[in-house]
């Protein structure tokens, strides 16, 4: 049958068939790469199902915590009651942290300077005083 048509109505049938197979084969292509598109289509899922999205988040969250839970170990310990001399004791400490650390860092800064000056460690610290008066 195809050697009974013409040349020119052959070429004509070839073109159209390889014109349908080409729209066949671009709308295949467009599908394909709109499923291999996945930053694509979960920006297009999140925008289009927002609540879906959070609600599906926040229940994952609480089924992952509850999956790797763990459970606390109890143990019987002995409540210690709190003295009067406890609570001054802990009171004092607090207060004089602060005057230790400025202290032994005067300390630390005197021994170091003094180690690669080359002079003798002072014991303490020596302090400068300026009369005010000339």
């Amino acid at each position: 049958m195809a050697s009974e048509l013409p040349i020119s109505e052959q070429i004509q049938r070839l073109i159209r068939t390889s014109d349908a197979a080409r729209g066949v084969l671009g709308s295949e292509i467009r599908e394909l790469k709109h499923k291999l598109d996945v930053p694509g289509r979960l920006k297009d899922s999140l925008r289009s199902h927002p609540t879906g999205w959070l609600g599906g988040s926040v229940v994952a969250g609480m089924a992952t915590s509850l999956l790797f839970r763990r459970k606390a170990k109890r143990e019987k310990t002995e409540v210690k009651k709190k003295t009067l001399l406890g609570l001054i004791f802990t009171l004092a400490i607090a207060a004089l942290r602060p005057f230790l650390k400025v202290w032994l860092t005067g300390q630390l800064k005197n021994y170091i300077t003094a180690k690669f000056a080359g002079d003798e460690i002072p014991s303490r610290p020596q302090r400068r005083v300026t009369p005010f008066y000339k």
